[in-house]
């Protein structure tokens, strides 16, 4: 074999060599960066940043103050025990605060919003709110807990903030549908029980003991993997209540924990990362050893 020869396979070994070793960092820093803008999506879809104007008083001056940053913020949602701790937001379509903060700025991870059809009094006989599907179980993200019958029947409880008044709300049904299904979507609800009806017959678990009359509230959000899958909860609205007991909006037990096993959880982040720099370091020696393994055949050639 020619010494030309030799050159070009040497070198074009090492490109070769370059190329993979190249492909697989540009790999492990495309992962990293985007669980960098992954947790950064969830930090702020974090209600934290809310707090300060939470009504928390009889003068509800830090509500207004948010009310007057964003004027379509009409209310504040909380179930206790849970991460549900956030404005509500109201205007003429149900696009807007899909991707808009209830600040009114541009965000992935939306707000809390009623539905533009409902009256944002709560009036209506059905009254829907929508959050997203959040990773980390922030916004909405923790529903998919309700499916365990512990954790639904000890997670029942919160509050609806609207018209300078705390509502009770007592959580009464789990299910699951899709977006298209118009019989349990009815803004317009003319015949609540042939309407509860239905949705006993569609939930996972539910009470059937609800005040006759009672105004009703649907968390809606969308489901892991499927497009067009919605998991609900339906709660009713009952009385003015006194101030909630912060303690009570924003603390999880253990059998929170326990249940989520790590589903969404950011920390499992970790956790990829390491594995792929495992990857990338085994990669990279799998290389240096082919590349010897073909200089050695190359240079017993040459002898």
């Amino acid at each position: 074999m020619s010494k030309v020869s030799l050159f070009l396979i040497r070198l074009l070994d090492r490109i070769l060599g370059l190329l993979i070793l190249t492909f697989f960092i540009v790999v492990l820093f495309i992962v990293v960066f985007f669980i960098n803008e992954n947790n950064t999506i969830i930090n702020n879809a974090g209600n934290n940043q809310y707090k300060i104007y939470k009504p928390s008083s009889d003068n509800k001056v830090s509500f207004e103050e948010l009310q007057k940053i964003n004027p379509d913020v009409i209310g504040w949602l909380t179930i206790y025990d849970t991460p549900v701790d956030y404005p509500v937001t109201h205007c003429d379509n149900n696009s807007k605060y899909v991707n808009t903060s209830p600040l009114g700025e541009f965000s992935l991870s939306g707000a809390l919003f009623l539905d533009s059809r409902n009256n944002e009094h709560f009036t209506d006989a059905l009254s829907i709110i929508y959050g997203h599907n959040m990773t980390g179980n922030v916004m909405f993200g923790d529903f998919y807990m309700y499916e365990d019958e512990d954790y639904f029947n000890s997670h029942l409880n919160g509050t609806l903030f609207f018209d300078g008044e705390y509502h009770e709300i007592k959580i009464f049904a789990c299910l699951s549908t899709n977006r298209y299904d118009g019989a349990v979507y009815d803004t317009g609800l003319k015949d609540t029980d042939k309407w509860l009806q239905n949705v006993y017959d569609k939930s996972i678990h539910c009470k059937r003991d609800i005040p006759q009359n009672s105004k009703i509230l649907m968390l809606s959000t969308c489901t892991t993997g499927d497009t067009n899958g919605r998991k609900i909860l339906l709660a009713t609205i009952g009385n003015i209540v006194s101030v909630p007991d912060e303690k009570m909006t924003t603390q999880r037990d253990n059998n929170t924990i326990a249940l989520s096993g790590g589903h969404n959880n950011p920390e499992n982040n970790i956790f990829q990362i390491v594995i792929y720099g495992i990857v990338l370091i085994a990669l990279t020696i799998v290389d240096i050893i082919w590349s010897k393994a073909r200089k050695d055949k190359l240079k017993n050639e040459k002898t």
